[in-house]
């Protein structure tokens, strides 16, 4: 349901503005732009990630934000961008072994 909700908010992005602010300023902050476009904040930092990906960092706390780095280029942002839903499936099945099963159903309150 996320990547629907973000698959249709980024086009009604002006990512030209976010990008012209992210270069003039060095750093955004994400509870002024997902005010503006009226989403929660950890909506407005996936589909910040997704659109620059790794040119931008997120840092925590009072003087955090959205911080560019060195790679950072204006011109990314203002690109449409496809989002593309993608399904992580491993290589090899996943093996759980005994006591970690017996702690999981012990949290489930399954009996083993």
């Amino acid at each position: 349901m996320a990547n629907n909700k973000v698959s249709s908010l980024m086009p009604k992005v002006k990512w030209s503005e976010i990008s012209t602010a992210l270069t003039k300023n060095g750093r955004i902050r994400l509870g002024d732009w997902a005010g503006k476009y009226g989403v929660s904040v950890p909506t407005m930092r996936k589909m910040v990630e997704l659109k620059y990906g790794t040119t931008i960092t997120f840092r925590r706390g009072r003087m955090g934000g959205v911080f560019t780095k060195p790679g950072f280029s204006a011109g990314e942002g203002t690109s449409d961008t496809k989002v593309v839903a993608v399904n992580y499936v491993p290589d090899s099945p996943a093996t759980v072994d005994a006591a970690t099963e017996a702690i999981v159903d012990n949290i489930l309150g399954v009996g083993a």
